[in-house]
């Protein structure tokens, strides 16, 4: 019964949903808000252009910086969490090792994946991540993937990244105020910021005592200047584990 309910959830979104490139494909790049198929499947190629293998992308499609940051501010599952644990669901199925490098707000989506396939009883022995960029740390995502029977290879974030600074984020937040959420979205999309909350907090510290404390330059430049995915794939860490993981898998292969 609860799967057929979750397949009904699944029947409801079509912006969602993950893609191969061929019937081979392991390697699999989650995106976050404000971050359209295009652009996710652009990150896609940057890592099929270093492994040298297909990789393919698990895409929540934008519906702009609105509607994505209504899609995530509920502390339930939505439909979407439902969408992303059954492609995970699905991965691991196929028993063979898939890495999935999340970017963004893509590792807020597979810690509530995760967590909501815990309440199914699922485990992901098959699946190892890889953490950019996150909002999440990386000691709250290895615990659910513990539980989860699932791999956090390591998590690459860069301080000047204001997405990934806890304390940077809890002083924009504050500039919220007076001006509200829904108008910091929207005066954020003009912008294009790829940090979803975070393009929120620095839409709402324009009008904010926090905003103009911190600010708002120095804000806006670290998103659009530390946190896409193309600045991060340089990182040299990023690239060694994502390697890492593809030899550990070739060496088994060879045993």
């Amino acid at each position: 019964m609860a799967e057929t309910a979750r397949i009904e959830h699944l029947q409801e979104i079509k912006v969602m949903g993950y893609y191969v490139t061929s019937d081979n494909t392991r390697v699999y790049f989650q995106n976050g808000m404000d971050n359209h198929a295009s652009a996710a499947k652009a990150s896609s190629a940057l890592l099929a252009g270093l492994l040298k293998e297909s990789v393919g992308a698990i895409i929540n499609d934008s519906h702009g910086i609105t509607g994505d940051v209504r899609e995530y501010l509920p502390d339930t599952f939505s439909a979407k969490d439902i969408l992303n644990e059954y492609t995970y669901h699905t991965l691991n199925a196929k028993g063979n090792p898939s890495l999935i490098v999340m970017h963004s707000a893509g590792n807020e989506d597979a810690y509530k994946a995760l967590k909501a396939g815990q309440v199914y009883g699922y485990t992901y022995p098959n699946l190892s991540f890889l953490s950019v960029g996150s909002p999440v740390g990386a000691e709250k995502l290895q615990s659910v993937m513990r539980q989860s029977g699932s791999i956090l290879l390591g998590q690459v974030n860069d301080w000047r990244d204001p997405v990934t600074n806890s304390k940077t984020a809890g002083a924009l937040a504050l500039g919220l105020i007076g001006v509200g959420i829904v108008t910091g979205a929207e005066a954020a999309a003009p912008i294009g910021i790829p940090g979803g909350l975070l393009g929120v907090f620095a839409a709402g510290g324009i009008g904010g005592v926090a905003g103009g404390a911190v600010g708002f330059g120095s804000i806006l430049y670290g998103l659009t200047g530390y946190h896409p995915f193309a600045q991060y794939f340089q990182s040299q860490k990023l690239q060694q584990q994502a390697l890492n993981w593809q030899r550990q898998q070739s060496s088994d292969l060879k045993k």
